[in-house]
């Protein structure tokens, strides 16, 4: 099946992430040039948590590891409560892709160029986000475009733990 990549229009909005991701520090996340949101490290290492907080520094979603590190997964906290947990389904040089048991029913898949930040979110047949990235001078900035009717705080976590995923391993 072919699917359509999600252009920027009236049913989705664009997100644009300056700095690291996952964050050495801090990473902003703007949406039309106003910071939406910011993504910051809560303790050191590998295993630290990644934290999305509002403008005013409230907690909204943490990414962590599980307790029992599976090699492949990372998991999507609001408080205690579990609302995503991301998995690698395949590996390179076959084909890129994760998995994301989403709240409720949802499943998304991530596919694409993963590694190059080049890929889409879908879930059945429809695209939810498009991430892509690009350098200005030695920064990467990465544009996520999502769709208005998911969670864009979440869809924008699921990118920083697929990216976390796909990353150099510290293990």
């Amino acid at each position: 099946m072919l699917h359509q990549p999600l252009r920027r229009g009236p049913d989705s909005v664009r997100y644009r992430l300056s700095g690291s991701v996952p964050p050495l520090d801090e990473t902003l996340i703007e949406l039309g040039g106003r910071l939406a949101y910011r993504l910051v490290r809560d303790g050191a290492g590998p295993a630290a948590a990644l934290v999305l907080v509002d403008p005013a520094s409230l907690e909204l979603l943490r990414i962590e590891a599980p307790a029992l590190r599976l090699r492949d997964s990372l998991s999507v906290l609001s408080g205690s409560q579990t609302l995503a947990v991301i998995r690698r389904v395949l590996e390179p040089p076959f084909r890129e892709e994760f998995r994301v048991d989403g709240p409720g029913d949802h499943v998304w898949h991530a596919t694409g160029r993963i590694a190059a930040c080049d890929y889409c979110v879908r879930e059945g047949g429809e695209t939810v986000a498009r991430v892509k990235t690009a350098s200005t001078g030695t920064d990467r900035v990465f544009d996520v475009v999502v769709q208005t009717t998911v969670d864009a705080a979440l869809i924008l976590i699921v990118v920083v733990a697929i990216n976390k995923l796909a990353g150099p391993r510290a293990d």
